[in-house]
């Protein structure tokens, strides 16, 4: 979970078929209770929806195709910048590294969960189901995203993460990628959800 100045996961309520099926992935995915919930808080910097080249010229970074589930038009704009970017990070080898830094409860690292799907780290991004969930109790504390450990759902604050955006897209670029590490089964407390953050922005952001 990431929550003001932190990073983790998120939530949606959207599709009328979606709150049985969150329901299952909340409170029983990967056998991960309710109370294990990872969630991501707000920070603060500045926005973009653009990249940086080795030159310091701006350039557009090319979207793709996510699973986003959201009703409100601009969270899911941002969102997909938010994952367009992810993705560009998650390209370099670095930041690829941030996998063989944390473990599952068992000891796995989570390059070796990453393996087990049969996919790289950018495909397996667009496997993860990103929902809208801005009246979970947790978005009123400045939490930005929710995921349960294993579960390929992160649920978003929509608010919180529209606000966050605009103040440090950097950072809200980074929670997404701290959720997606727990959607691999990484747990948190330990390690702190601070430590997670610090962690993908040093092996990922591009200055």
């Amino acid at each position: 979970m990431v929550a003001s100045g932190n990073l983790h996961c998120v939530k949606p309520v959207v599709v009328a078929m979606l709150p049985a099926f969150l329901a299952v992935a909340t409170d029983q995915a990967h056998g991960h209770p309710r109370q294990a919930v990872e969630t991501t808080t707000l920070s603060a910097v500045a926005s973009s929806g653009k990249d940086e080249n080795v030159t310091g010229e701006r350039r557009a970074i090319p979207s793709r195709r996510w699973r986003v589930v959201v009703t409100d038009p601009l969270v899911g704009s941002v969102t997909r910048k938010a994952l367009d970017t992810a993705a560009t990070w998650l390209e370099q080898p670095s930041c690829g590294n941030v996998l063989t830094d944390f473990s599952d409860p068992a000891g796995h690292s989570l390059a070796e969960r990453l393996r087990a799907v049969d996919a790289d780290v950018v495909k397996y991004l667009g496997l993860v189901l990103f929902v809208d969930d801005t009246r979970n109790p947790s978005c009123r504390e400045g939490v930005v995203a929710i995921a349960v450990p294993g579960s390929r759902v992160v649920r978003l604050c929509g608010d919180v993460f529209k606000r966050t955006w605009q103040q440090d897209s950097t950072y809200t670029v980074a929670a997404l990628i701290h959720e997606m590490l727990h959607t691999l089964g990484l747990g948190e407390n330990p390690p702190a959800s601070s430590e997670i953050t610090r962690r993908v922005l040093m092996r990922c952001r591009r200055e």
